[in-house]
């Protein structure tokens, strides 16, 4: 899956545990180091790094969680727990998700 498609996962999997709405966040970073040892390459790698940031809002009750893991099982997983957490919140009739513009 490329970063759009995990995303739009995110959003199908808040959508199906049972959320009204739902908004996914996927922040991909790239780091690559290089060492030197007596002017000698001894190492260079690249580290990928990703956080999904999932957000569901059920009766004005908001739950969010944040992952850095983007397979299928762990965001289903992390979708039944933003459900959890929205349960367990207080109602607020502030909490919205903005349409896209």
């Amino acid at each position: 899956m490329d970063q759009k498609d995990i995303a739009a996962f995110g959003v199908d999997c808040l959508l199906t545990v049972g959320l009204e709405k739902a908004k996914c966040e996927l922040v991909a970073t790239q780091k690559t180091e290089l060492y030197v040892e007596i002017n000698k390459i001894a190492m260079l790698r690249t580290i990928y790094n990703y956080e999904l940031q999932l957000m569901g809002i059920e009766k004005n009750q908001k739950g969010t969680v944040s992952i850095n893991k983007i397979d299928s099982a762990a965001i289903e997983k992390a979708a039944g727990e933003v459900l959890e957490m929205a349960r367990a919140s207080k109602p607020d009739p502030a909490n919205d998700i903005a349409p896209l513009e």
